[in-house]
C-alpha cells in the first residue's frame, strides 16, 4: 500500500500564493519602516499630508542616576528625535501595547526640527513604565494611529541605555539624553550635568580634617562646604551630596534655607544624621573619589578628591584671569575663601574670652627643675572673676590630636593657678602629669569644653633660668621671658613667692664663682671655680648621698663626700676637671664651669633638691643667694665659708660714645670712640655684649651702616645697661630713619625668631601658626633720627603687629615701653601735627599688604 499522500496541484498553488503574500506583507512592513525612517510617516495636518520623521533614539528601562525629572525622580525614559520638519505634537501618542492601545497622548506643543525630547515614564503623568528584562514594544503613534516610530526593548542593567546608532540599537553605559548618540554628544551631556543653575555649589572640601574643625562631639571628619551663590534665598530640599558620580544621591540634604552667600557644612563621617542643625552624611571621602552636589533636576557639580596635606582645603576661588578654579588653601569653612575669610575662620576657632589660659610655660631646655625633675611645666590660670571647673578642658602637644590630655577635674577660684607637669607620666594618684612632653618646635594647645582653642603657644626656649609668662596689656596680652613664678602671679611678688617655695630646707646652693681670679688661690697662683653649699637648718647634716652636676642628664656626676655641715654652716667645693694645682684643705669635684654660664644641680636619689642658673660672669664675680633672699642674684663680692654678701643693686654706669649715632652721608669712614668705667665690651653683630665679648681698646673704624652695642663691666657692680648705637652711613635716604636693634636670634632663630615661619606654620599663605603669629615679645632698642637732628633712642619690647601683613616679607612692629626695659613711657612728639607727646606704645607699620609699594 502506497502511504504517500499526493497533494493536489490546486493546494500547492494556494500555499505558494499564501507564502508570496506573506513575504509581500513583510516586505511592505520593512519598506514602510525604512520609508518612515527615511522620508517619514504620512500624517494629515489640517487637510495636508506631511511626512513625520521621528526616531526613538534612546531608551532607559532602569534609570537609577542618569537623569531625573523636574521633581527629582528617576523614572524610565525614552528619547524622541525629530529628524524632519517641525510640527505640533497635539494628538500624537505613546503605547507599550502590541495592539497599540494608547497609554499617553501629547498635548499641544511644538516638536522642532532637530530637537531631542525626553518623556519620563513615571506611571503617573505617563501611565506606563518599562521592564528591565526587555522584550516590550514601544510605539510612537500619529493622531490617526499610524506607527511613526517603534522599538523592541532589550534587557538592560541599571543605568544602561539602548541607543540608536547608524540605524541599529545597542546597549551601552554612555547615556546622552537630550544630545546626539555620539562621543561629542555624550561629552556635551556630561558637561550639562555640571551646571547646577547657579544656586548652590561646593565651595570647599576638607578631606584630611585632623584638627581644623570638629563637630559638636569633638570628632574630626571630612567636610563638604556648600554655598548659595545665587542672589536669592534658596532651599536645599531635593539636593543631594555624594562621593560617587554613579550614585549622586547617597545623602539627601535636609530642607534648610540658605540666604545669598550663606554656607552649609556637611560632616562626611558615615553617620547619616541631622541633629541640632548639624549635618552628618552617610559617607566619607577618600583620595580618588569625587565630592558631588546634585540638584532636583539631576544636574550636579563635582570636585575631585585629591591627595592633600592635613588640615588643608580644596577651595573654590578665582585665578588671576578671573576664572573659577579649585586650589589648595588654608581652611575657612563657613567663611569666604579669601585671605580675610581664612583669618576670620582661624579667629573663630579661638575663644578670646576663655576663662582659662596658659599663663606660664617652663621648658626643660631652659634647665630649671620643678618638682625634683628637669621637666616641662604648663601653668594654667583662671583669669575670670568667677570659679571655673576644668571639666572638659584638654591639653595637647599634637595639632592632629588636640584632646590628648584631659585636665583633671577641679574647681579653680578666680585667678587661681594649676601646674601640669608634661613628662609623659601617667600618675592618677596626683593627676598633674600630662601624658606628653614638649619638644622645641611643637605647640601647646589648650582646648575649651566648647571645642575651641583657648590658647596655642609655640614651644621655644625662653632662655636659661627663664620661663614664658603671660602679661596682660589691657586685653592684648604678651608672653615675656622672666624668672619663673609657677603657681603664683606673674609679677615680682609672685616670683619672690615662687623662690621661697622652691628653696630647699637643709643643704642648699649658696653661691658660685665661675670665673675665679681672686679667691682661694692654689699652688703657683692658680685659681679654680668653686661652689659653696649652706646648711640652712638648725641641725648638723651630712653631705653623704648628695650629688652636684652641671648636666641634667647625669645628675650623679660628682658624689659629695661624707662630711658633716654644722647648722647654719657653709662648705666650699673646688671645681677642677683635671684636679691639678688645687688648694689644699678643700674637697675637689671633677668638673668645671663655663664662663658663658650654665646650670648646676644639687640632687639626691635622682631628685633635684636645688639648682642655680648661672649667667655669664666677669672675673671674680659671685652669683648666689644674698643674705635674707630666697632667689639668686649677683653678689657684691664672694664670701667663701661665710654668710653671703648683699645682692648687687647698683649697675655700672652705661658707656658713652663720643660720636653721636645718626645718619651720615657723603663720608668715607667714621671713628667711634667709647668711654666708660671698668671694662667696656662691645659687639658689631647686634648680639648683646657679655663678659666674654671683646674688650674695647681703641676707636672702632666703620665705613658702612653699622650697629655697635657696648656695655661696662665693673667689679662690685652689675653689668651696665647696653648702649645701642646706630650709624647709618651713605644710605642717602631722604626720609627720616627708624632703627630697631635686637638680638638676631629674636628675629631669625627658626624656633624663637618672631620674623620666621618656624616649625608650626601652615604651608600656605598666611602661614597660620608661624612664629610671627605668636604673642612673643622681645627686648629691643628703637631709635628715631629726624631730619632736623632731633630724635630718641629707647629700650622697648617689640612684637609683630597686624593681620595678614604678618605673612608679608616686610612686617609691622608694635614697640612697647615698659619699666622692665627702661622707661615705662616714650616722651617725644612723634607727629608734628599732633599735641600728643607721651606714648606707652606705637606701631611701626609696613603699610599692610601694600608694603612693597607704599612707604611712610
Amino acid at each position: 500500500m502506497d502511504l504517500k499522500r499526493k497533494i493536489p496541484r490546486s493546494q500547492k498553488r494556494d500555499a505558494m500564493i499564501a507564502v508570496l503574500l506573506a513575504c509581500c506583507v513583510m516586505l511592505a512592513v520593512c519598506v514602510g519602516v525604512l520609508l518612515s525612517r527615511v522620508i517619514g510617516t504620512p500624517v494629515v495636518f489640517d487637510g495636508n499630508i506631511e511626512n513625520i520623521k521621528v526616531n526613538i533614539t534612546e531608551v532607559c528601562t532602569r534609570n537609577r542616576s542618569i537623569i531625573c525629572d523636574s521633581n527629582g525622580r528617576y523614572s524610565d525614559y525614552i528619547e524622541l528625535y525629530n529628524a524632519g520638519i517641525s510640527f505640533d505634537l497635539n494628538g500624537f501618542a505613546l503605547s507599550d501595547n502590541a495592539f497599540k492601545e494608547v497609554k499617553y497622548v501629547f498635548g499641544s506643543r511644538e516638536f522642532a526640527s532637530g530637537q531631542y525630547m525626553l518623556i519620563f515614564l513615571d506611571g503617573t503623568n505617563v501611565a506606563f513604565s518599562l521592564k528591565g528584562e526587555g522584550g516590550e514594544n514601544l510605539y510612537f503613534l500619529s493622531p490617526g494611529g499610524d506607527v511613526c516610530a517603534s522599538v523592541t526593548t532589550i534587557e538592560m542593567d541599571s543605568d544602561m541605555v539602548m541607543v540608536l546608532k547608524d540605524g541599529t540599537y545597542e546597549v551601552t553605559a554612555k547615556a546622552s539624553p537630550g544630545y546626539p548618540n555620539t562621543e561629542e554628544g555624550i561629552a556635551s551631556y556630561q558637561r550639562s550635568l555640571t551646571d547646577v543653575s547657579g544656586i548652590f555649589t561646593i565651595s570647599e572640601l576638607i578631606t584630611s580634617n585632623k584638627s581644623a574643625l570638629p563637630d559638636r562631639e569633638g570628632n574630626f571628619s571630612d567636610i563638604i562646604e556648600i554655598k548659595n551663590i545665587s542672589s536669592a534665598a534658596a532651599s536645599t530640599s531635593g539636593w543631594y551630596v555624594s562621593d560617587n558620580l554613579g550614585n549622586p544621591h547617597r545623602y539627601a540634604l535636609p530642607d534648610i534655607t540658605l540666604m545669598p552667600g550663606e554656607y552649609l557644612l556637611v560632616f562626611c563621617d558615615g553617620k547619616s544624621s541631622y541633629n541640632d542643625s548639624e549635618i552628618h552624611a552617610s559617607f566619607g571621602l577618600s583620595e580618588g573619589e569625587v565630592a558631588v552636589l546634585s540638584g532636583p533636576d539631576g544636574r550636579y557639580t563635582s570636585v575631585d578628591v585629591e591627595r592633600i596635606g592635613d588640615n588643608i582645603s580644596i577651595c573654590r576661588t578665582t585665578d588671576d584671569d578671573g576664572n573659577i578654579v579649585y586650589k589648595q588653601m588654608s581652611p575657612s569653612p563657613g567663611f569666604d575663601n579669601t585671605e580675610d575669610g581664612i583669618l576670620a575662620f582661624t579667629e573663630s576657632r579661638i575663644d578670646r574670652n576663655a576663662a582659662i589660659i596658659i599663663s606660664e610655660l617652663l621648658l626643660s631646655t631652659d634647665e630649671l627643675a620643678y618638682g625634683g625633675k628637669v621637666c616641662d611645666v604648663i601653668e594654667l590660670m583662671n583669669i575670670s572673676e568667677n570659679e571655673v571647673s576644668t571639666k572638659g578642658w584638654f591639653l595637647s602637644d599634637d595639632e592632629l590630636n588636640p584632646y590628648k590630655y584631659s585636665i583633671p577635674e577641679t574647681i579653680l577660684k578666680a585667678h587661681e593657678c594649676i601646674c601640669i607637669i608634661a613628662d609623659s607620666r601617667k600618675t592618677p594618684d596626683d593627676g598633674i602629669h600630662a601624658n606628653f612632653s614638649l619638644s622645641q618646635g611643637e605647640c601647646v594647645y589648650l582646648m575649651t569644653p566648647e571645642k575651641k582653642q583657648s590658647e596655642i603657644l609655640s614651644v621655644a626656649p625662653a632662655g636659661r633660668g627663664k620661663s614664658w609668662q603671660y602679661i596682660d596689656d589691657a586685653g592684648d596680652g604678651s608672653y615675656i621671658a622672666q624668672n619663673p613664678s609657677l603657681g603664683f602671679p606673674n609679677d615680682d611678688f609672685g616670683r619672690d613667692d615662687y623662690n621661697k617655695k622652691v628653696r630647699p630646707e637643709g643643704i642648699e646652693i649658696s653661691e658660685v664663682v665661675s670665673v675665679n681670679n681672686r679667691y682661694i688661690p692654689g699652688p703657683y697662683g692658680t685659681y679654680h671655680d668653686f661652689i659653696e653649699l649652706h646648711n640652712n637648718s638648725n641641725k648638723e647634716l651630712s653631705l653623704s648621698g648628695l650629688y652636684l652636676s652641671d648636666d641634667s642628664d647625669n645628675l650623679n656626676l660628682a658624689a659629695l663626700p661624707d662630711i658633716k655641715v654644722a647648722a647654719g654652716g657653709y662648705i666650699v667645693l673646688i671645681l677642677s676637671s683635671d684636679g691639678v694645682n688645687t688648694p689644699s684643705g678643700y674637697e675637689v669635684l671633677p668638673f668645671a664651669l663655663s664662663a658663658q654660664g650654665e646650670t648646676v644641680y644639687l640632687s639626691s636619689g635622682g631628685e633635684v633638691i636645688d639648682c642655680i642658673a648661672i649667667p655669664a660672669l666677669e672675673g671674680g664675680m659671685s652669683y648666689g643667694r644674698a643674705g635674707g633672699r630666697d632667689g639668686f642674684g649677683y653678689l657684691s663680692e664672694a664670701t667663701p665659708k661665710k654668710e653671703n654678701a648683699s645682692e648687687l643693686a647698683e649697675r655700672a654706669e652705661k658707656p658713652e660714645a663720643v660720636l653721636e649715632p645718626g645718619v651720615y652721608n657723603n663720608t668715607g669712614s667714621l671713628s667711634v670712640e667709647l668711654r666708660g668705667k671698668g671694662t667696656v665690651r662691645y659687639t658689631l653683630d647686634c648680639t648683646e655684649p657679655t663678659a666674654a665679648s671683646p674688650a674695647y681698646k681703641s676707636p672702632i673704624i666703620i665705613d658702612k651702616t653699622t650697629i655697635i652695642r657696648a656695655r661696662c663691666f665693673e667689679q662690685g657692680h652689675l653689668p651696665s645697661e647696653v648702649l645701642d648705637l646706630s650709624y647709618i652711613i651713605n644710605e642717602n635716604d631722604k626720609l627720616e630713619v627708624v632703627s630697631l636693634v635686637t638680638e638676631p636670634e629674636n628675629l631669625w632663630n627658626y624656633y624663637t625668631g618672631i620674623y620666621e615661619k618656624g616649625p608650626n606654620a601652615e604651608p600656605v599663605f598666611p602661614y597660620v601658626g608661624a612664629n610671627f603669629w605668636q604673642k612673643w615679645e622681645k627686648k629691643a632698642t628703637v631709635a628715631f633720627f629726624a631730619s632736623d637732628g632731633t630724635g630718641f633712642s629707647e629700650p622697648c619690647g617689640i612684637r609683630i603687629f597686624g593681620a595678614y601683613s604678618r605673612a608679608a616679607e616686610k612686617k609691622s612692629f608694635t614697640c612697647f615701653f615698659r619699666g622692665q626695659y627702661g622707661a615705662s613711657e616714650l616722651k617725644y612728639r612723634l607727629f608734628k601735627d599732633s599735641d600728643l607727646s607721651v606714648y606707652e606704645a606705637f606701631v611701626l607699620r609696613n603699610m599692610g599688604q601694600d608694603y612693597n609699594r607704599a612707604r611712610i
